[in-house]
């Protein structure tokens, strides 16, 4: 897991960051077009449509499951279902 958290680091450093969710359980944020980060702190799982501006972006890699996820509408939509208390991390260009 550590490794696979390295490597989204060394792939969005650098890149700008940009809160898209914060509540008392649910943290998600863009790093620029390169990457996207969220966080579950609560029990439950939650399922969420978010617009995470990327522009020419289709689809991101999820690092931990290692699988994809697409983004649709020219990078304006993006579903995602995020267990209860874990992570996802997601990169774009694969």
């Amino acid at each position: 897991m550590l490794a696979k958290m390295i490597k989204f680091h060394n792939q969005v450093l650098g890149s700008l960051q940009q809160n898209i969710i914060a509540n008392a359980c649910l943290a998600v944020f863009t790093r620029d077009q390169k990457g996207l980060v969220a966080i579950n702190k609560c029990a439950e799982s939650v399922d969420i449509n978010i617009d995470p501006r990327w522009d020419l972006v289709t689809s991101a890699y999820e690092l931990f499951s290692e699988s994809s996820v697409p983004v649709t509408a020219r990078g304006r939509e993006m579903r995602l279902k995020i267990p209860g208390r874990s992570v996802r991390m997601y990169l774009t260009g694969f």
